[in-house]
């Protein structure tokens, strides 16, 4: 006679299998050049403070649609509303 498994069970077995999946580290936090620029907030945007070697570059103002993809490679720096620097980050 087979013993049956009440369908509950199984799915409590399948949640804790999936929490103790090892999870990827997380990249450096300045991966991108994002350090280097942490000089230069609250300054006015120049494309001259990017530093020399970061990979692609996006900067946007309030209201600049940007894709919410996540590149740990790519330095995002957000602007503010005159132009001047408000954040620098991996992203």
């Amino acid at each position: 006679m087979k013993a049956l498994v009440p369908a509950g069970a199984i799915l409590v077995g399948l949640t804790l299998a999936a929490c103790e999946a090892p999870m990827t580290p997380a990249p450096a936090p300045d991966d991108c050049g994002a350090g280097a620029m942490q000089r230069f907030v609250g300054q006015p945007y120049d494309e001259s403070m990017i530093p020399a070697g970061a990979g692609p570059v996006r900067v946007g103002g309030p209201g600049t649609a940007m894709t919410m993809d996540f590149r740990p490679d790519r330095l995002t720096i957000r602007l503010d509303d005159a132009g001047r620097v408000v954040e620098a980050r991996c992203q």
